[in-house]
């Protein structure tokens, strides 16, 4: 069985606490593992695609922090596919929005400004969208 469908399996099951603890073991596999920069944003992307389907909570957050943990230790921060999860950003919690806004922060897209700016006026998320902007800035004049 490959990373992608090992990846898929952990969605199967039914039970929360279950999910839970096999998203554990894939972020575990993913952050200690020898993968590829291609392997990195393939099985980044498949986690992140699971949080629209997703209703709890607990499993979103785990995925957007196993996401940014892999991102970290194999130092891929760009090449990813946001679409999903940026379209369902107002089903997020304020937690799990700043880790998007930080995802954001991370492409160096100049057509995800005006997702940033428009958290600005959100007091629990301003200083997240500033930070996500500067990282933005930052990643463009890098170019």
């Amino acid at each position: 069985m490959n990373l992608l469908e090992t990846i898929e399996r952990v969605f199967d099951k039914d039970n929360v606490m279950e999910v839970s603890n096999k998203l554990g073991e894939i972020g575990d596999l993913l952050e200690y593992g020898n993968w590829s920069k291609d392997e990195i944003i393939s099985s980044v992307d498949c986690l992140l695609n699971h949080i629209s389907e997703s209703e709890e909570d607990s499993v979103i957050e785990n995925i957007l922090n196993i996401s940014l943990n892999v991102m970290n230790v194999h130092s891929v921060f760009d090449g990813f596919d946001l679409d999903s999860v940026i379209s369902c950003m107002e089903k997020l919690n304020t937690e799990c929005i700043s880790y998007v806004l930080t995802f954001i922060g991370f492409t160096g897209n100049r057509e995800y400004r005006p997702i940033l700016q428009s958290y600005l006026e959100n007091d629990k998320l301003k200083e997240e969208a500033e930070e996500a902007l500067f990282e933005l800035d930052y990643r463009i004049n890098k170019t």
